[in-house]
């Protein structure tokens, strides 16, 4: 099981492309959403956003390319690898009142 976090920083209309072997990408936190392709497969390409992930795929990819279309910079986590990643945690406001 081999799954890397990668913290990105990209400028509006900047990529990142990462060689990790895999067959699951997730975007654990981002400010914006990603565009996403896998081995150059830009017909495929998808679009994640935070809490979001791709897979599992079926076949191991080789190649993840991360693309911000927004006009502002992003900055991310991103997790790519063969396990998936799930986040069963629960946010909110709770109010309490007094009896």
């Amino acid at each position: 099981m081999a799954t890397r976090d990668y913290k990105i920083r990209l400028l509006a209309g900047e990529e990142d492309q990462m060689s990790q072997p895999g067959n699951y990408v997730k975007v654990i936190d981002g400010t914006q959403p990603l565009r996403v392709i896998i081995d150059g497969q830009d017909g495929a390409a998808v679009t994640l956003s935070q809490g979001r992930s791709l897979g599992p795929t079926r076949e191991t990819f080789h190649e993840v390319r991360l693309l911000n279309e927004s006009g502002v910079t992003v900055e991310a986590t991103v997790v790519i690898g063969t396990a998936e990643v799930q986040d069963n945690a629960v946010t909110g406001a709770v109010t309490i009142e007094q009896v």
